[in-house]
C-alpha cells in the first residue's frame, strides 16, 4: 500500500489493483438501497447526487491516469466498490456493489471479506463481481468427441511385431540391459550439451541452472574410459576415512539412471569391484510407508551383499560375533558366566541372541559393514536412485536417510534426483546443514544418441542368426533385410537430409531422451507409418526419404486411430476452454509474450518473467484471467513454458515462468504445418456446430490413414479441404475478437494477427504436397520453406534444460 495523490493504491503481487478515495466521515453519502438491491447502477442514482458523483469521477480519474481497473469510494461508512475502467461498455453503464453502513457491513460481513479482502482480490472476486461478459455461455464441441469409434487403434504396420524386441534392447532405456555390449555401444557421453543448428539460426544448450550453479554444481565430464571428476570424487571417497554424500542432478530424462548402470558395469567397475561393496537402492520398489523407508535400504543392501558377495563372505559366523561383541561381552559378565567361551554349550547358548540381533537390520547391517575397511580394506558405496519418482516431502526424508547412512558406515553416498526436487527440497532448507558435492548431467544430444543406436542395430542384424538372436531375445524370426532398410531409411532422411525432423524431436523433446525415445520407437511401429510403401520406393529408386508431414502424423496419432490430446505427446495449441472471454489463441499469445521477454535479463536468469506479470498483461487486455491461469499451468505440465522451481506439475509456487525450446517451436514452426493442423483439428472445441459437423463428416469420409496410390490425391484434396475449413473458422474468432477488444489499435505482441501466417504457411505446403503426389516423388528430398519466413528470429537462441531461453552472445 502506498499514499500519495492516491489516498489508497492497494497492490497484489506487486501490481497496483485497487484505488480507494477516502473522505472524511462527515461528508453524506446517501442514496435509496432495498435489502434486494446489491448492485446499483452508476449512470442512475449514484452519479445523480453530487457528493458521490464527485467522489466517483475523482477516483476514477485516478484510475483511468494509473490504469488501474478498480476504485473504491467510502466515507468510513458507506463503501462503494465498481469498475472504473472497461473495455465492453462505458464505465458508467456498469454498476456499484455498495455497503450503505457499517451496520449492513456487520451483518453482510462474508461479502464483503470475500470482495475486498487481499486473499479474494488476488484470487479474482473483483473480476467475477465486475468482469465483462464478452461471450455468452457457449455449447462446445470436439470432432473427435461425436466420432464413432473415436478411440479406436490403430493397427500397428507390420514390422512392429519384429521391431519390439529391437526396440526394448536398443531404443529404450538401456539402463537395465544386461548386455553389457548394449551399454558400451549405445551410451552416449557428453559434456554440457550444445546444439549449433544452422538452418534455424539457434544454439541449444543444457547447462547448469542457476539455483545450481550458485551452489557449486559441477558438470559432469565422461569420456570413453573415464566419468571425469565424478569417478575421482567416487574413487577419494572409497579411500577416504570419511563417508561422503555426492548428488547426480539432471533434467527428467536426462539419463541419470543409465549413467550409474554404465559406471557401474563399465568405466567404474574395476574400482568398485576391486576396491569397494557397493549397493544401487532403487525407490521406484520403496515402500509407500515412510516409517519403512529406512529398513527398506538396509534390507535392500543386506540383500545384495548376500546375493553379490560370495568372496569377501561377510556373513561368518566369527563375523557375526565380532558385530555384537558388545552384547555377547555382557552375556559373558551375567548369565553365561559360567560357560567356556567358544565351547560348544557357549556356541549353542548364544545362537538364539546372535539370530535376534541379526534381525535388527538397521544395527546388523551398519555394523556388518563396518568390518569391511579395517578387516578387507574396502570401502562402502551405496547409490539411490529414483527419488524423484516420489512425493517432494518422501525425497527429504531419503535424503537425510543418505545422510544417516553416510555418517553411520562411512560410505560414499550417491543420490540421483531431478534438478527441481533438489530445489523443491533446498528452498525447504532440507539440504542447508549439510555438505554435498553436487553434479550435473546433461541431457545428450539425440542425433548422435539416436545414430549410435540405429548403427548398432543394424549392425547387431547383420550377424548370425545364433549371434543377434541370442542378444534379441524374443523368439520371433526377424526379417533382417526389411528392418536394415527401414532403418536405413529412417536414418538417412531423418538425420542426414530432412532437418525439420531432427529439429522437431531435439526442440520439442530437449532434454528429456526418455521422451525422444519414446516418439522415435512409435514412428518406427505405428500404423500410420506406412513401412511397406517406403521399403517399395527404397528397393525401385535406391533412396527414399520421409516426409516432415508423415513423421509428425505418426507422432501425433501412435497406435490410435483418431488424434486425442490426452493421449498424445503433442499439444494442441488452439484448446478453448469453458472459462470467462477464454480464446483459441490463449497458449499462442501467452508464448508469444514469453518470446517476447527472452532477451530479458532477471535474477532467475535470462527470460524470465514474473507469473503476476504475464497474467496481468493478459488480463488488462483480454479480462480473461482464469483462462491465462489455466492454461499456463498447462503449458508448465507439457513443458512449453518452465517455471523457476523447475516443477513440471504447474505454476503454483512459481514466481516467475519463461518460454521452453519446445515452446518456442510450437508457435515458430509447428503451429504453421499442414500434418498439425489437420490431425488437431480432431480435437479442438468448437462453438459453431455446423463446422464442427462438417469437419467430423470429412473425417468420415477420409480418415487419418489409408491412401491406396489411385487414391491419394484426391483423399489428400479433402484433408486440404477440412484444414482450409479450420483456418476459415479460426479467421472468423480472430476477427470477432480483434474487433471486440481493438487489437488492430494496440502495439502489443499479444494483439499481432495469427491466421493469415498460417495460412501463408500452409498453403505452401498444400501446393508442394500435391506436386509431389501428382509427380510420385516421395524419394525427392523435402524443401524447408519455413526455415526463411519466421519473423522475429533471435540470430542465436541459447536454451538450457528442456529449452528454457538462457542467453544471446555468441562464443
Amino acid at each position: 500500500m502506498r499514499v500519495g495523490f492516491l489516498d489508497y493504491e492497494l497492490m497484489v503481487h506487486n501490481r497496483p489493483y485497487v484505488v480507494v478515495e477516502a473522505k472524511r466521515e462527515g461528508q453524506s453519502f446517501t442514496f435509496p438501497y432495498e435489502e434486494k438491491h446489491r448492485s446499483l447502477k452508476l449512470s442512475g442514482t449514484l452519479l445523480s447526487h453530487t457528493d458521490i458523483r464527485e467522489v466517483i469521477e475523482q477516483v476514477r480519474s485516478y484510475c483511468d491516469d494509473a490504469g488501474i481497473r478498480y476504485a473504491v469510494a467510502t466515507n468510513g461508512s458507506a463503501w462503494i466498490v465498481f469498475r472504473a475502467i472497461r473495455e465492453d461498455m462505458p464505465w458508467r453503464d456498469g454498476t456499484a456493489r455498495i455497503f450503505p453502513t457499517l451496520d449492513y457491513i456487520v451483518d453482510h460481513f462474508t461479502d464483503f471479506w470475500n470482495l475486498l479482502s487481499y486473499p479474494a482480490v488476488a484470487a479474482g472476486h473483483l473480476d467475477s463481481e465486475f468482469g465483462a461478459l464478452h461471450r455468452a455461455t457457449r455449447r462446445l464441441q470436439r470432432v473427435i468427441d461425436r466420432l464413432f469409434n473415436a478411440d479406436l487403434p490403430l493397427e500397428r504396420n507390420r514390422l512392429h511385431a519384429q521391431l519390439y524386441p529391437l526396440i526394448r534392447l536398443i531404443f529404450e532405456d538401456i539402463a537395465d540391459q544386461e548386455q553389457v555390449e548394449v551399454l558400451q555401444r549405445c551410451y552416449v557421453h557428453s559434456r554440457s550439451l550444445r546444439i549449433v543448428a544452422d538452418d534455424i539460426n539457434a544454439v541449444i544448450t543444457d547447462t547448469i541452472p542457476r539455483f545450481l550453479r550458485n551452489q557449486g554444481a559441477e558438470p559432469l565430464s565422461q569420456d570413453d574410459d573415464s566419468a571425469g571428476a565424478f569417478g575421482s570424487a567416487v574413487e577419494k571417497g572409497i579411500s577416504g576415512p570419511r563417508g561422503q554424500l555426492l548428488l547426480l542432478l539432471g533434467g527428467i530424462g536426462s539419463g541419470k539412471t543409465t549413467f550409474l548402470k554404465r559406471y557401474q558395469r563399465t568405466v567404474g567397475a574395476q574400482l568398485l569391484n576391486a576396491s569397494a561393496v557397493w549397493f544401487h537402492v532403487d525407490f521406484l520398489s520403496a515402500p509407500l510407508d515412510p516409517m519403512d523407508m529406512e529398513p527398506f535400504v538396509w534390507r535392500e543392501m543386506l540383500a545384495q551383499l548376500r546375493s553379490r558377495y560370495e568372496s569377501p563372505h561377510l556373513e561368518t559366523r566369527r563375523n557375526i560375533k565380532r558385530v555384537f561383541k558388545p552384547e555377547l561381552e555382557a552375556l559373558q559378565e551375567t548369565q553365561f558366566s559360567h560357560m567356556k567361551i567358544g565351547s560348544p554349550s557357549y556356541e549353542d547358548a548364544i545362537s538364539p541372541y546372535l539370530r535376534r540381533w541379526q534381525e535388527d537390520l538397521k544395527t546388523y547391517v551398519p555394523r556388518l559393514l563396518g568390518l569391511v575397511k579395517p578387516r578387507q580394506n574396502l570401502g562402502v558405496v551405496v547409490f539411490i536412485d529414483n527419488v524423484d519418482q516420489l512425493a517432494p516431502e518422501y525425497q527429504a526424508q531419503i535424503f537425510l536417510l543418505a545422510q544417516r547412512v553416510t555418517r553411520i558406515v562411512d560410505s560414499t553416498t550417491i543420490v540421483a534426483m531431478r534438478e527441481e526436487s533438489y530445489y523443491a527440497a533446498s528452498i525447504q532448507k532440507t539440504f542447508t546443514a549439510y555438505t554435498s558435492r553436487k553434479f550435473h548431467i546433461a541431457s545428450p544430444h539425440f542425433r548422435w544418441l539416436i545414430s549410435s543406436r540405429i548403427e548398432f542395430a543394424i549392425d547387431l542384424l547383420s550377424k548370425s542368426d545364433e549371434h543377434s538372436m541370442g542378444v534379441v531375445s524374443g523368439g520371433i524370426p526377424l526379417d533382417k533385410q526389411a528392418i536394415s532398410d527401414f532403418l536405413r531409411i529412417v536414418e538417412h532422411s531423418i538425420f542426414e537430409r530432412n532437418q525439420s525432423i531432427a529439429r522437431f524431436i531435439e526442440a520439442i523433446c530437449f532434454g528429456n531422451m526418455r521422451l525422444a525415445l519414446q516418439m522415435f520407437a512409435t514412428f518406427l511401429t505405428s500404423g500410420a507409418t506406412d513401412v511397406d510403401k517406403m521399403l517399395n520406393i527404397y528397393r525401385r529408386d535406391g533412396s527414399y526419404f520421409v516426409a516432415f508431414h508423415e513423421f509428425v502424423k505418426s507422432i501425433m496419432l501412435g497406435d490410435r486411430a483418431y488424434y486425442r490430446e490426452s493421449q498424445s505427446p503433442i499439444v494442441n495449441l488452439f484448446e478453448c476452454g469453458v472459462e470467462k472471454n477464454s480464446s483459441h489463441f490463449t497458449t499462442l499469445r501467452i508464448l508469444a509474450l514469453l518470446l517476447a521477454h527472452r532477451g530479458e535479463a532477471t535474477p532467475e536468469g535470462r527470460g524470465y518473467i514474473e507469473t503476476a506479470r504475464v497474467i496481468a498483461l493478459m488480463e488488462d487486455v483480454f479480462d480473461n484471467r482464469e483462462d491465462v491461469i489455466r492454461t499456463l499451468g498447462r503449458l508448465v505440465r507439457r513443458e512449453l513454458v518452465e517455471t523457476n522451481t523447475r516443477s513440471t506439475s504447474g505454476i503454483e509456487g512459481a514466481s516467475h515462468v519463461r518460454v521452453t525450446s519446445a515452446g518456442w517451436y510450437y508457435s515458430s514452426y509447428l503451429v504453421r504445418e499442414f500434418s498439425y493442423l489437420g490431425v488437431v483439428l480432431q480435437d479442438t472445441p468448437f462453438d459453431d456446430l455446423d463446422v464442427e459437423r462438417g469437419l467430423r463428416d470429412s473425417l468420415f469420409l477420409v480418415g487419418n490413414i489409408g491412401d491406396r496410390e489411385e487414391d491419394k490425391l484426391g483423399r489428400m484434396e479433402e484433408r486440404f479441404s477440412r484444414v482450409q475449413r479450420f483456418l476459415d473458422y479460426l479467421r472468423a474468432q480472430e476477427e470477432y475478437e480483434t474487433k471486440l477488444y481493438g487489437l488492430d489499435h494496440m502495439d502489443s505482441v499479444v494483439a499481432e494477427p495469427i491466421i493469415e501466417r498460417l495460412r501463408a504457411s500452409y498453403e505452401r505446403q498444400r501446393d508442394w504436397i500435391a506436386r509431389r503426389i501428382r509427380e510420385n516423388r516421395e524419394r525427392v528430398i523435402e524443401p524447408e520453406p519455413l526455415a526463411t519466413s519466421i519473423d522475429g528470429l533471435p540470430e542465436e537462441l541459447v536454451t538450457d534444460y528442456n529449452g528454457a531461453i538462457d542467453d544471446f552472445t555468441a562464443d
